[in-house]
């Protein structure tokens, strides 16, 4: 599930929304009835929706951008999100353990452990006393890396330092 980026930007300024893309972003946009859609190169349903929302008053505008923040609140809310990836993570690891009590064997690859949402799941799952493999930007601060058992800050480049990343996946 992709969603651009545009699409939640225009939300959370609550903007009414025309869209031209198939996928995520139009599907949000007729949930949230916060604007009209048409798919990937169809600019005959464009024109059209172009047209209908110039004729839309002032306070039905209004009330399509509120529609957007509403959902935008709901839906894209940055504690929210970040507690249903470490929810994620945690039944992964669940199933990790389990996996390793009957004999399998699963590691975790977080790349981009020093973004925003990297780092939250790092710091998490290193709370957890369990072994990881990060791999991170040319910048990341971790306070501690002993319970991780691949460690490198810039780009895992040669296929011979992926495999090492990998191993054990």
């Amino acid at each position: 599930m992709t969603i651009p980026s545009k699409i939640q930007s225009y939300m959370v300024a609550a903007k009414p929304i025309l869209t031209m893309l198939t996928g995520e972003g139009s599907r949000l946009v007729d949930e949230a009835g916060c604007g009209f859609t048409a798919q990937s190169s169809d600019f005959r349903q464009l024109a059209d929706n172009i047209k209908r929302m110039s004729k839309l008053d002032e306070s039905a505008l209004k009330m399509m951008g509120q529609s957007a923040k509403e959902y935008s609140d709901r839906e894209f809310n940055r504690d929210k999100l970040i507690t249903q990836l470490e929810n994620l993570f945690d039944e992964l690891i669940d199933q990790s353990v389990m996996g390793r009590k009957i004999g399998v064997k699963k590691k975790v690859l977080i790349t981009g452990g020093s973004g925003f949402v990297g780092s939250t799941l790092l710091d998490h799952l290193l709370s957890l006393d369990r072994h990881y493999l990060v791999t991170a930007s040319r910048h990341a601060s971790v306070d501690s890396t002993e319970n991780l058992d691949f460690f490198q800050t810039g780009d895992i480049g040669p296929e011979t330092e992926w495999s090492r990343a990998l191993n054990g996946c």
